[in-house]
């Protein structure tokens, strides 16, 4: 594998189209997380407006797909999602077909079967909310917006306080923290649609039609990941019509999987 600050190839020659679908709540801040050689090295990557506004009679995915396709211009599609983007991801390339050239899942999630979350997953509780009661999930998002927004520390915080392996360390460094601060005001502030949205089709949507995917998908997990439990995507993996690699990552959990991927994966 190349490693940052080396690309070379049709990713930067505008044979292929890059598209990254950020976590939620996340946006395009994530990646800048890292410092600028990571930012550099994805500087030329779309990523992709999932605000809800408009999808009409296409359908949610139906306005994904014209977004993508309006970047692509033609090119083939790369698809990196990251977290609940993941999940994303695979409804798009679904949609999309042999439109979609390959796929990166990082900390991807999954769908868990039967409806039950394992019981070390942090967000547990959160996406039982949000399926079983909506109203008061809506009522926690703008909570937290109000929250991102006059005590970022508090929220941010809460959010790490069972962080696990690489993110115990990542969640001590000042720039990680104040880049997380800017993506949770980024997507919990307003009405949060998109996050709303997203969260909404994972606890209560259908599953993607893995089926219709034709392209090579690539795993990228932390083995101590307790926001996305590996063990949910481990069910997912044998799923796949391809699975060209699965990366099982010892002692990183959610966003050191995210450092991991974008600094290692090819580009």
């Amino acid at each position: 594998q190349r490693r940052v600050g080396q690309r070379r190839g049709p990713m930067s020659d505008g044979g292929i189209a890059t598209i990254y679908l950020h976590g939620q709540p996340g946006s395009a801040d994530e990646l800048a997380l890292f410092g600028p050689h990571i930012a550099r090295n994805s500087s030329d990557w779309h990523v992709l407006d999932r605000n809800p506004a408009a999808a009409g009679v296409g359908g949610h995915y139906g306005l994904l797909a014209m977004r993508a396709r309006r970047f692509a211009a033609g090119r083939p599609i790369r698809l990196i999602g990251f977290s609940l983007g993941g999940w994303t991801a695979l409804h798009l390339a679904a949609q999309m077909g042999e439109e979609i050239s390959s796929i990166d899942l990082i900390a991807s999630a999954a769908q868990p079967r039967g409806g039950i979350y394992p019981p070390e997953m942090v967000g547990k509780p959160v996406f039982e909310l949000a399926r079983d009661h909506p109203s008061l999930f809506a009522g926690l998002t703008r909570a937290q917006g109000l929250g991102a927004m006059v005590a970022p520390a508090l929220v941010r915080s809460a959010l790490f306080a069972k962080a696990q392996g690489g993110d115990g360390a990542l969640a001590q460094q000042p720039a990680f923290r104040q880049g997380i601060t800017r993506i949770l005001r980024a997507s919990l502030s307003g009405d949060a649609a998109a996050y709303r949205r997203d969260m909404a089709e994972f606890v209560s949507g259908s599953p993607p039609d893995l089926a219709a995917i034709t392209a090579p998908v690539t795993l990228w997990h932390g083995e101590a990941d307790n926001w996305a439990p590996i063990a949910l995507v481990e069910q997912l993996a044998p799923r796949l019509p391809r699975l060209a690699a699965f990366h099982r990552l010892p002692g990183l959990s959610h966003y050191s999987a995210l450092h991991h991927a974008l600094a290692t994966m090819d580009a």
